[in-house]
C-alpha cells in the first residue's frame, strides 16, 4: 500500500498518518494480510458474483416467478449486485493497472456511486423482508399489497431516496495524488453527514432486519404448531393449489431470512469497525495502524462479498431455487414441465388459494381462541 491509500483510508476515519509510521507498519504481517486482501479479493469475487447473479436474475425472470414480489425483490438485488460488481473491478483495476488515468470528477462519480448502489442493496434486503413480515402478518392484506408491481415501485423510490441521500459524496469525495478518497473534505458539516451515513445505512438496516426477521420467524413457528394442534380437529380443507403454494412460500421465506441473516454477520465487522476506531485512535502506534488496514481491508471485502453470493445463498437453501434452475437449463424435463404445469396452475388460482389459506388460519385461530 502506498502513502496515498493510506490517505484514502484514513479520510473514512479522519486519522492522520505520517509517512514514518507507514514505513514501520509495512513489517507487520497484518500489514501485509491486508495488502493481499487488496489485492487478489476482487478478481476471485468479481466473476463468481457475477455469473451467479445473472443466472439468479434469470430464475426471478421465469414466468412462474415473475409475479411473485419477493421474486422481483431478488431480481432487483441481482441487478443491483451485478452493478456494483462491475464497479468494484473497474475500481480494482484502475488501482492496480495504468488503464487509465484517475481524475477528480472520475473520482466524485465512482464514490457517489458505489455509496448509492452498496445502500441500496441494503435497503432492497430490508423492503423485501418487510414486504414478508406484512405477508405473514396480515396474510389477506397482502393479497393486495404484496404484488411485484408493488415491490417495483418501492425499490424505484427507494434508489431515488437513497441517490439523493448519497449525492454529498459529489463534494465530499475527491482525488488524492493518484487515488480516490470518499470522506477527503474535512469539517463539522463534514463530520455530521458521516454519522448520518453510518446511522441511516449500518443501524437502521441492522435493527430492522434483526426484528422482522424475528416476527417472520415466531410467526411461521406459530402457525405451523397451530396446524399441528387443530389437525385433528378440523377438516382438511386444503386443496393442492394452497398445499403447493405454502411448500413455495416456506420456500421464499426461509431463503430471505437467510439472505437477511448472511447481509448481516457480512456487514457487521464494518459496523464493528466503526465503532472500535472511534475510540481507538490507529496512528497511536506501527502495530495498531497494521491492525487498522488490514480490518479496513477485510471488513470491506466482506462487505463486498455480500453483493457476490446470493446465488449460492439461494441455491443452499431453495429447493425451488434449484427446480428452477434446473429446468432453466433443461435439465430434468419431464419433471420440470409437471413443476411448470403446476405452477401455472397455482398463478391462475393464487387469489382463491391464498383466500383458502387465511380462512384456514383464521378458523384454526378461532377454534384455538374458543379452547
Amino acid at each position: 500500500m502506498n502513502t496515498t491509500e493510506t490517505a484514502n483510508l484514513t479520510s473514512v476515519t479522519n486519522v492522520s498518518v505520517q509517512p514514518s509510521l507507514l514505513q514501520l507498519a509495512e513489517n507487520y504481517a497484518f500489514y501485509q494480510a491486508g495488502i493481499l486482501i487488496d489485492k487478489y479479493w476482487f478478481p476471485i469475487l468479481v466473476p463468481i458474483g457475477f455469473i451467479g447473479n445473472s443466472l439468479s436474475a434469470a430464475v426471478m425472470l421465469m414466468k412462474n416467478n415473475r409475479k411473485l414480489s419477493t421474486c422481483t425483490y431478488m431480481l432487483g438485488i441481482s441487478i443491483n449486485d451485478n452493478i456494483l460488481m462491475i464497479i468494484f473491478f473497474y475500481q480494482w483495476l484502475l488501482k492496480n493497472t495504468q488503464m487509465q488515468q484517475l481524475t477528480d470528477l472520475l473520482c466524485k462519480i465512482m464514490a457517489t456511486s458505489i455509496f448509492t448502489f452498496v445502500y441500496f442493496g441494503s435497503y432492497q434486503v430490508v423492503l423485501m423482508t418487510f414486504d414478508k413480515c406484512f405477508a405473514v402478518m396480515a396474510p389477506l392484506k397482502s393479497l393486495s399489497h404484496c404484488t411485484s408491481r408493488r415491490a417495483c415501485i418501492s425499490q424505484i423510490i427507494a434508489f431515488v431516496c437513497v441517490l439523493v441521500f448519497n449525492s454529498p459524496h459529489l463534494y465530499l469525495s475527491k482525488q488524492v495524488v493518484s487515488d480516490c478518497a470518499g470522506f477527503a473534505v474535512k469539517g463539522v458539516m463534514a463530520q455530521i453527514y458521516y454519522y448520518l451515513s453510518f446511522i441511516a445505512t449500518a443501524l437502521v438496516p441492522l435493527f430492522s432486519l434483526t426484528i422482522m426477521n424475528a416476527v417472520i420467524i415466531r410467526s411461521v413457528r406459530k402457525s405451523i404448531k397451530m396446524q399441528k394442534n387443530s389437525s385433528g380437529n378440523l377438516p382438511n380443507i386444503e386443496t393442492p393449489n394452497v398445499t403447493s403454494m405454502k411448500r413455495a412460500e416456506n420456500q421464499l421465506t426461509l431463503m430471505l431470512v437467510v439472505t437477511a441473516v448472511v447481509y448481516v454477520l457480512l456487514f457487521l465487522p464494518s459496523y464493528i469497525r466503526f465503532i472500535v476506531y472511534q475510540f481507538v485512535s490507529p496512528s497511536e502506534s506501527p502495530a495498531t495502524f497494521a491492525g487498522f488496514v488490514f480490518f479496513v481491508h477485510f471488513s470491506f471485502k466482506l462487505y463486498a462479498t455480500n453483493n457476490g453470493i446470493h446465488f449460492f445463498l439461494y441455491l443452499v437453501s431453495g429447493r425451488k431455487f434449484r427446480q428452477d434452475l434446473m429446468a432453466l437449463f433443461g435439465f430434468h424435463q419431464e419433471n420440470s414441465k409437471n413443476f411448470k404445469a403446476t405452477n401455472q396452475s397455482n398463478s391462475q388460482n393464487s387469489r382463491t388459494s391464498n383466500i383458502e389459506l387465511s380462512v384456514l388460519e383464521l378458523g384454526q385461530r378461532s377454534e384455538q381462541n374458543v379452547d
